[in-house]
């Protein structure tokens, strides 16, 4: 038990007592009557002790969580100060002595960095961690491929799993990954090694291969599926996450069985449906002709929601009408799979509680199968398909109140870059449909701060923006990161693109505007809040 005592000199002296006490077994043996004592992350060093670094801060919660009460205590009890004296504290096991390095005669410190590619393979199996991460860190960097095959046989035949997952890891750094290697690893005895060996081979398993190479991707394959019984829910997490994002066909299939068996854990569904991007109908569509998701289930009804979510949230009309095919489709015993597509097609397009709905879509001509939901034998997807009508509609749209102007040939090819850029990096919270996503980000859909004065919606991009922030009435306590290591083009391209998207009809955003007024705040790093955009005319 550790107490801090600050001397006159500001530096601080450790007074520690070992206890016997019964009281403090499976307790914490490192503990502080300081309240600005704050362990971050401990480590093993190259000596073999532990390194344990202290921030030494007495408040460390961000300030949307400082409540009125907790903002009294830190300042009665001046836990804002002294900041500036974090601290790195050595443990040396009692009755131990520091462990001298190995790799060189005489040396006060081990020299990794001067060893062979062949020394660094024999200690990614060293029995300190240190020496170990340093080793694979330094193969991954040198790149060294005579060694590849030493790697490659540590990681299929070392006694020790640490070695073998360290061999496994630097491989994936090296780009050195084979087959035969991984076909070994994902039926490892220890469960840490095949869930990493299951890990890596999703790079292979997603790859389009052929002649020679497709024989071993489907002895690979069959390796990774000799899993599908396994009952670590480690293991369970990872093959999900693999087999999502492989293409194989028969991959499917399986995914399938694994849903049935194991769809009830979120983190095994939401596993599969990220590895599923962008594919979510195909799966639906060959979900929906498997006869054994006929029978309404927890876990079949789940996944139907979740995959019809998937859909809508793209907003892409012609895969939105095939979703609705696929609702018309479901008859009989089946029924109750389109009444799940609709009904949830219902719950994301209608607006509720300040959250906004996506803007309805128009085809030029009623689509099909809005007909024949119309005319669908269950009076439930009737009624649904009723309700739908309101977002669903055909014909041309409603002419905007202000006429838009047409984009400019190159202001088009900044719309068409911007659409691919906010794919890769906005969307992952604004959404493709500009939705935006509970705890993570408002609507851009009608936003005023994207749509309103370009002056604050480039800031906000350039230097980000803190909440609380209101939106349609709504507001929104988070906080936006700026857009590091964009060009002032690639700026420009994003909200143009967001500005003409989901029937926006904002201006474009010119490349020259960016560079203004990126040199106007070149000296700002804060983030900017709604009270400062407000003021920006």
């Amino acid at each position: 038990h550790f107490i801090h005592e600050e001397q006159s000199d500001g530096s601080v002296r450790m007074k520690h007592t070992t206890y016997e006490d019964p009281q403090w077994e499976k307790r914490e043996f490192l503990a502080s009557t300081d309240e600005r004592f704050r362990p971050v992350n401990a480590y093993t060093g190259p000596d073999g002790c532990m390194y344990v670094v202290d921030m030494y801060r007495g408040i460390l919660q961000h300030r949307v969580y400082v409540t009125t009460f907790l903002r009294k205590q830190i300042l009665e009890r001046g836990l804002d100060k002294p900041i500036g004296l974090g601290r790195i504290y050595r443990i040396v096991y009692e009755g131990a002595s520091p462990q001298k390095p190995t790799m060189r005669e005489n040396a006060t410190r081990p020299m990794l960095s001067k060893a062979s590619s062949a020394e660094l393979v024999k200690t990614l199996a060293h029995p300190n961690g240190w020496h170990r991460d340093t080793a694979q860190r330094l193969l991954i960097e040198r790149n060294d491929g005579s060694v590849a095959g030493a790697i490659a046989d540590m990681a299929t035949s070392h006694k020790d799993h640490l070695a073998r997952l360290h061999a496994l890891y630097t491989l994936a750094g090296m780009d050195h990954l084979d087959y035969f290697t991984l076909s070994f690893a994902v039926e490892d005895e220890h469960p840490k090694v095949r869930t990493l060996a299951l890990r890596v081979s999703a790079k292979l398993l997603k790859a389009v291969v052929k002649g020679s190479e497709e024989q071993d991707q489907q002895d690979l394959l069959n390796a990774v599926l000799a899993n599908m019984k396994e009952k670590n829910p480690e293991i369970l997490r990872q093959l999900a996450f693999t087999l999502g994002g492989a293409k194989a066909p028969r991959v499917g299939d399986a995914v399938r069985q694994l849903l049935l068996a194991h769809g009830s854990k979120n983190e095994i569904r939401e596993a599969v449906l990220t590895g599923l991007y962008q594919r979510e109908l195909e799966f639906l569509q060959r979900t929906l002709a498997d006869e054994a998701w006929t029978k309404k289930t927890r876990e079949t009804e789940q996944l139907i929601k979740d995959l019809t979510n998937c859909v809508i949230t793209e907003y892409q009309p012609a895969r939105i009408a095939r979703l609705l095919g696929l609702a018309a489709d479901q008859q009989g015993n089946a029924a109750w799979r389109g009444q799940v597509i609709i009904d949830t097609m219902v719950e994301v397009f209608t607006p509720r509680g300040g959250k906004r709905g996506p803007k309805p879509i128009y085809y030029e001509t009623q689509p099909k199968a809005m007909l024949a939901l119309a005319a669908h034998k269950d009076d439930k997807i009737n009624a649904g398909a009723k309700k739908l009508e309101e977002y669903i509609k055909f014909g041309a749209p409603p002419p905007p109140a202000v006429p838009v102007t047409p984009l400019t040939a190159a202001q088009q090819k900044l719309f068409d870059t911007g659409k691919v850029l906010y794919g890769q990096t906005c969307a992952a919270c604004h959404q493709l449909s500009g939705l935006g996503e509970e705890g993570k980000a408002p609507p851009l859909l009608d936003s005023p701060f994207l749509l309103g004065n370009p002056q604050q919606t480039v800031r906000i991009v350039l230097q980000g923006v803190t909440g609380p922030i209101t939106v349609h009435g709504r507001t929104y306590n988070m906080d936006m990161p700026p857009l590091k290591g964009f060009t002032d083009e690639q700026i420009a391209a994003i909200l143009t693109y967001a500005r003409r998207e989901w029937e926006h009809t904002g201006d474009p955003i010119e490349p020259g505007l960016v560079t203004q007024i990126r040199e106007a705040t070149k000296d700002r790093d804060a983030a900017w809040t709604e009270k400062e955009l407000l003021k920006i005319k």
